[in-house]
């Protein structure tokens, strides 16, 4: 597995749809960083996902909380160039795609959101 994770620098300088996974996935993280925490400023709108609420409540920031996990996050999808190569790897690998195609969805979703917000609040005036 260290073998494997260890080769993740070298497998960014190879074009490919697992590279064009990773990249999406650090966008898709970065939106949700930036969404979730402009979503804490709209009024009336809440932490949808309670585990995300209840990490909030414990860390008391929202932007703390959320560039924690972002950190980790983006850690963890930079192995995601990297072609698996045994079972194991290929088990990490495909919880780590998902995890990554989870938070696409997310940023999109929260982005949604903060455009319904808008809409409305231009709706107002």
């Amino acid at each position: 597995m260290g073998q494997w994770i260890g080769r993740a620098p070298s497998a960014w300088g190879v074009p490919g749809w697992r590279r064009a996974l990773a990249g999406w996935a650090i966008a898709g993280a970065i939106g949700d960083l930036v969404t979730t925490i402009s979503i804490g400023h709209v009024h009336g709108i809440a932490e949808a996902n309670p585990l995300s609420a209840a990490g909030q409540a414990l860390v008391g920031s929202t932007s703390t909380y959320m560039l924690a996990t972002t950190v980790v996050v983006l850690l963890l999808v930079s192995i995601l160039p990297v072609r698996p190569v045994n079972g194991p790897t290929r088990l990490v690998w495909w919880t780590i795609a998902v995890l990554a195609v989870a938070k696409i969805a997310v940023a999109v979703a929260n982005i949604t959101v903060l455009q319904g917000a808008l809409d409305a609040s231009i709706d107002r005036l």
